[in-house]
C-alpha cells in the first residue's frame, strides 16, 4: 500500500475519474476571415491550445499523455503511479473500465484502484491489508470465573488452582496482580420480562491500571492477550488491544488495534479512520 500522502491524490483522482464523462456542447460561432459559421470543439487538447494566460499569452497544449481527462491536474510523479497500476493489471485508463467488476468480487475497479487491491484478483478485496499478515493471536484469560454476588461479595471459581475465593470491594485475588474496585449485583429484564443476571466485578491491574470486567460464567480476557503480526519486510510484532502501532515495513502509518479475532485481527489506520482486516495466512 501507497503512504498516507497518497490520499489526497487519489481523492483529486477519484473526483477526476467521476466528472469525466460529461462532455460540453458543441459551440457554433463564425468564422471571422469568411463570416461563415464555424465549429469550436469541445476537444480538450483543441481548448488548451487556444487557452491563454493572466497575461493573454497564448498556453501550450498538453504534452505526452497529458490529455487524458483521468490526468488533469495531477503532478507528473503521481500520473505515472496511477499509469503504472493500470499497466501493471492490464487495464486501460478508461473511465467505463473503470466502473467495471473485471473478478466479480463486487467491488468495481474504481474501488480496486482506491483501495490498492488487485482488480483481477476476486480474492484481492478493498478493506484487507494486502502487505501484511496475522502468524498467530494468543489468548490470554484472566484466571477467574464470576460464579456469584450477593450483596457486596462475590464469589470467583480460580480457573489456576481449581478452588473458590471469595472478594469484595478492595480485595486483592491470591497471587495474581489484580485489585477488586466494584462489585455489583444486578439482575435486567428483557423486553420479554425474562430476567438475567448481569451481575459483574471490576479488577483492576495494579501494574499496568488495566481494567477488566468479570461477567458472571463468562471468561474474561487479559491484556497479555496478543496477535504476532508479519509485516511485508518480513519482521513480526506483537500488537496488543487498543494499542496504536507500527507496521513492520510499512513506514509513516500508524494503526489502531481495535479487535483481535481467531483469524484476523481489525486496525484502523491513524489518520484516515480506516478500518482494515490483517487476515491470518
Amino acid at each position: 500500500m501507497k503512504n498516507l500522502a497518497r490520499g489526497a491524490a487519489i481523492l483529486s483522482f477519484s473526483l477526476i475519474v467521476a466528472s469525466c464523462s460529461k462532455k460540453e456542447p458543441t459551440v457554433t460561432e463564425a468564422n471571422p476571415s469568411t463570416g461563415e459559421p464555424g465549429t469550436a470543439s469541445s476537444d480538450s487538447s483543441s481548448a488548451a491550445a487556444g487557452a491563454t494566460d493572466s497575461a493573454g499569452n497564448a498556453k501550450s497544449a498538453p504534452a505526452g499523455g497529458e490529455d487524458n481527462a483521468l490526468f488533469v491536474g495531477l503532478s507528473a510523479e503521481d500520473r505515472a503511479k496511477f499509469e503504472a497500476w493500470f499497466k501493471r493489471h492490464n487495464l486501460t485508463s478508461d473511465p467505463a473500465v473503470m466502473d467495471r467488476d473485471d473478478d466479480g468480487d463486487g467491488y468495481s475497479n474504481r474501488e480496486e484502484f482506491l483501495a490498492d487491491t488487485n482488480p483481477r484478483d476476486a480474492k484481492s478485496l478493498p478493506g484487507v491489508m494486502e502487505a501484511a499478515s496475522v502468524k498467530s493471536v494468543n489468548e490470554v484469560t484472566v484466571p477467574m470465573i464470576l460464579r456469584e454476588v450477593k450483596g457486596s461479595k462475590a464469589r470467583v471459581q480460580r480457573t489456576d488452582t481449581g478452588g473458590e475465593e471469595e472478594l469484595v470491594s478492595g480485595a486483592q485475588p491470591k497471587g495474581l496482580p489484580y485489585k477488586v474496585i466494584g462489585v455489583k449485583h444486578e439482575v435486567k429484564a428483557d423486553k420479554h420480562g425474562v430476567f438475567t443476571d448481569v451481575s459483574n466485578v471490576t479488577l483492576e491491574n495494579v501494574g499496568t491500571k488495566e481494567t477488566v470486567t468479570l461477567i458472571r460464567d463468562l471468561p474474561a480476557r487479559s491484556s497479555e492477550t496478543h496477535a504476532v503480526v508479519v509485516g511485508p519486510n518480513g519482521e513480526e510484532k506483537k500488537v496488543h488491544l487498543d494499542e496504536t502501532v507500527d507496521i513492520p515495513g510499512m513506514p509513516g502509518r500508524q494503526f489502531k488495534v481495535i479487535e483481535l479475532r481467531d483469524d484476523q485481527v481489525l486496525v484502523e489506520e491513524v489518520g484516515t479512520k480506516r478500518a482494515l482486516s490483517i487476515p491470518k495466512r
